[in-house]
């Protein structure tokens, strides 16, 4: 059984670290504290690493052959802070000798090529027991009752997210039809000049970050429910397999979602073309005009109700929850084993 020590600033955003998950990896690895007991080193971003080299120095001295084990949940770290996310394997300068390190994100591996749940919904039991609840009362609503509702909410579109108006996010791998999309879905959110629109997030007016509250998504859940026509569910990088809670909040609260996903991208397991805003692959320009055009249709609204009834059905089957977090992990098991 190896031996794992997290390490780095952000060691609690990995599969490896979520209660949830722990419970689970503990019959298959053990945990320390303590590096030199480890037999894998694991971060969960790759600038973690260059923050850390003076301790790295020193664990390497006591323990040469530790293995460097980078296992990212982020794309956008990824993308943005790494030397070269769409490799397994590469090396890494430490002070005077280069490291070797292995590289598990979205792009190396299959941890997160998720069934039914995308993997950030399984790192925690309240999302799966909120929409569950959501999703159940969505699907009752009728398409005159629906019509109604979006007739009457205070707020036309709502964006729930930082501001990041800096190049730096605009990050492109064309190969890999990658995008970092945080600056993009700030610049819409800007560009849009309805007195009903809700910008929400550190940067917009808020100095501190949401993820601070208490329980910030239910916050967000509370705040939107019911409230607007459409919600912003828009990644802060477009991978193909990877699905935060965004799109989901945007169903939940009975909003129209805005999205960005090419044709093969995860969101089409559960969603069709047809029931979310897509702006994949235009400018903001683009986009914006695309959102305030928008004229609702009985093809969109049977598209958009029949998303809630499929999600109503994947979140009354607690079962589903459990086996996509035994695929993780015995995805996480295989990879580490193999090292």
């Amino acid at each position: 059984m190896k031996i794992i020590c997290l390490k780095g600033q952000r060691s609690n955003r990995t599969p490896l670290s979520y209660p949830e998950y722990q419970k689970l990896f503990q019959s298959k690895f053990k945990y320390t504290r303590k590096p030199e007991d480890a037999d894998l080193l694991v971060y969960s971003c790759f600038m973690d690493i260059r923050d850390d080299v003076e301790e790295l120095k020193r664990i390497y001295s006591a323990r040469p052959n530790i293995q460097l084990v980078i296992l990212s949940e982020e794309p956008l770290w990824d993308s943005l802070w790494s030397d070269n996310c769409f490799s397994k394997k590469g090396r890494i300068q430490i002070g005077d000798r280069e490291y070797p390190y292995t590289f598990l994100n979205h792009w190396t591996t299959t941890i997160y090529d998720f069934e039914n749940i995308p993997y950030f919904l399984t790192t925690g039991d309240d999302y799966f027991a909120r929409y569950a609840f959501l999703f159940s009362r969505n699907r009752a609503y009728k398409a005159s009752e629906l019509k109604s509702l979006w007739d009457n909410v205070p707020t036309r579109i709502a964006f729930f997210a930082e501001f990041k108006d800096d190049a730096h996010f605009d990050a492109y791998f064309p190969e890999y039809d990658a995008w970092g999309l945080s600056r993009y879905r700030t610049l819409i959110a800007k560009e849009m000049k309805n007195d009903k629109v809700l910008r929400v997030g550190k940067g917009w007016g808020d100095t501190k970050a949401r993820q601070l509250l208490p329980d910030w998504h239910l916050d967000k859940l509370a705040g939107l429910d019911r409230q607007s026509y459409m919600v912003s569910g828009i990644e802060n990088t477009h991978q193909w397999n990877y699905v935060s809670e965004k799109i989901f909040d945007a169903f939940a609260v009975m909003a129209i979602p805005l999205y960005f996903a090419n044709s093969y991208h995860g969101v089409f397991r559960f969603a069709s073309e047809e029931s979310f805003l897509n702006l994949y692959g235009l400018t903001v320009d683009q986009a914006v005009n695309r959102i305030c055009s928008f004229k609702l249709t009985k093809e969109f609204m049977d598209a958009y109700r029949a998303v809630q009834s499929t999600l109503a059905e994947i979140f009354s089957q607690p079962m589903l929850l459990v086996n996509e977090r035994m695929r993780v992990v015995s995805e996480v098991v295989s990879e580490l084993e193999a090292i």
